[in-house]
């Protein structure tokens, strides 16, 4: 029996690979000086260009989570073609919109009890969630069955760590991440904040570095140390408007030889408003998180 791969705009997916893909893609939602917009990956690269400069003039951005019913919409007519569905979502650990992927889910398995669903909180976000999607087709590809990916991917989530680092420690201070006192103290001093996501999918700050290549060179050190060994992965770089810093990375990376390819894409635009332009992520599979 067939089964459907579906993904939220998180995942970050380059926008290549979601239409070659042909990825099923729910869109999150974001205002922008009060103009709503749905975040699809579709979008080009100059808009994502557009987006991190108007942040940069502190156009305001809000950001929202997917409810329930968007999630019902948004599975439903899979299920009524008579395909499975697996639904590889967003840390929990960061929004509430898993849950609501998770109560759609319940519902939906009442209303089609002949149809599987399966749903992976990935407990990350970006392409710490999208390597996950890009595996979980992989598998299908090599005929896989439903169950035995969203396992395979269970069994990955404590060992698929994302590292980044905040150009601009202001935007920490709208998040709540860090107090204002912090924040205008540490952008007095250069300091960039490295975070992670922990176990549970909640951000930590991680350590600090005093300038952006200290930063950049911290999570290298990092990833060189806990990078799955012989593991000839796919690895990726993401960025909210800074492709020097996102290529510096991504050769950096490649020197490692448990690396066989480096994705490097722009953030985009919901989890990208949250670190600020500037920003620079890397994703991998660790021995841990």
């Amino acid at each position: 029996m067939s089964y459907i791969i579906a993904t939220d705009s998180s995942s970050n997916i380059p926008r290549e690979l979601v239409k070659k893909l042909e990825i099923p893609v729910l869109p999150f939602h974001y205002t922008m000086d009060g103009e709503e917009y749905r975040e699809t990956l579709l979008e080009e690269e100059v808009q994502r260009r557009a987006f991190f400069a108007a942040m940069r003039i502190n156009v305001e951005v809000k950001t929202s989570l997917i409810n329930f019913n968007e999630f019902e919409e948004f599975f439903e007519p899979f299920l009524k073609e008579g395909n499975d569905l697996l639904y590889i979502g967003m840390s929990s650990g960061i929004s509430s919109t898993f849950n609501n992927a998770e109560m759609a889910a319940e519902e939906l398995r009442e209303a089609y009890p002949d149809r599987k669903i399966e749903l992976v909180d990935t407990k990350n976000a970006s392409l710490g969630e999208g390597l996950p999607v890009l595996r979980a087709y992989a598998m299908r590809e090599e005929g896989k069955d439903i169950e035995t990916v969203a396992e395979t991917l269970r069994d990955l989530v404590p060992r698929m760590r994302g590292s980044f680092m905040v150009d601009d420690i202001m935007y920490l201070k709208h998040t709540g991440r860090v107090s204002g006192v912090v924040a205008v103290a540490g952008k007095a001093l250069g300091i960039r904040p490295l975070l992670r996501g922990d176990d549970d999918g909640h951000i930590v700050q991680a350590g600090k570095s005093r300038g952006k290549k200290a930063a950049l060179n911290a999570l290298l050190d990092e990833f060189n140390a806990h990078v799955l060994p012989d593991s000839h992965q796919q690895v990726a770089v993401a960025h909210c408007d800074d492709e020097e810093s996102a290529q510096y990375m991504a050769e950096k990376m490649l020197e490692n030889p448990a690396v066989d390819d480096v994705i490097i894409e722009w953030y985009e635009s919901v989890t990208g408003s949250h670190l600020g332009p500037g920003a620079v992520a890397i994703f991998y599979e660790a021995d841990h998180r």
